[in-house]
């Protein structure tokens, strides 16, 4: 009884996971095709345009304000996109949602604070095809952000933190170009992968 159920966890987890993997490659695909088509008004909203598009009330109440400009966002099913995140020493390639919420977790990594002028962060769960293995990464792996106009912003991991879940200041308050983060197994803290950029 307790293999079978097991298996049957596992199964779900399994097919949650390729669920939330497929939707990225998905998304991924769209963004790229619209990057290539940037003058297009209705698939860029540039920073003005998009600042009436605040971020929704969460209960995670150790979430950061939505600030800083950028190039522009894009658009794909109601959502905003900031960009396309790709960790290449993971193999992953992520769409990265502008605005965080429960929901938005859920689906793809999210902008928590800051812009590409400086001090980006940026926050997944820990699912398989998202930011569960960021502790695994060494100094000196690449993190390539392409924003919504096609240009890339490369960075260089030199750090790797462990932070309170409550410790906003120590989050978002630093000299890094980017810092991503995600739970740590317990879900009481967060690891901190921060990144100079290049």
């Amino acid at each position: 009884m307790t293999i079978a159920l097991s298996v049957t966890v596992y199964g779900l987890d399994f097919y949650e996971d390729y669920k939330i993997y497929a939707n990225n490659l998905r998304t991924n695909q769209m963004l790229r095709e619209r990057m290539e088509n940037t003058e297009t008004a209705e698939t860029v909203k540039e920073t003005e345009e998009s600042e009436e598009h605040a971020a929704p009330e969460t209960n995670y109440t150790d979430y950061a304000e939505h600030e800083e400009p950028h190039p522009g966002l894009i658009e794909i099913d109601g959502e905003f996109y900031f960009g396309i995140l790709s960790i290449p020493a993971l193999n992953l390639e992520l769409p990265v949602n502008d605005v965080w919420s429960d929901e938005n977790l859920n689906v793809s990594p999210c902008r928590y604070s800051g812009g590409f002028g400086g001090a980006l962060v940026i926050c997944a769960h820990d699912y398989r095809f998202h930011f569960a293995n960021i502790s695994n990464l060494s100094a000196g792996d690449k993190a390539v952000i392409t924003d919504a106009l096609g240009g890339e912003h490369i960075y260089t991991a030199e750090l790797t933190e462990v932070i309170a879940g409550t410790d906003i200041e120590g989050m978002i308050n630093t000299t890094y170009g980017l810092t991503l983060f995600t739970c740590t197994s317990a879900g009481k803290d967060r690891v901190a992968v921060r990144f100079a950029k290049i």
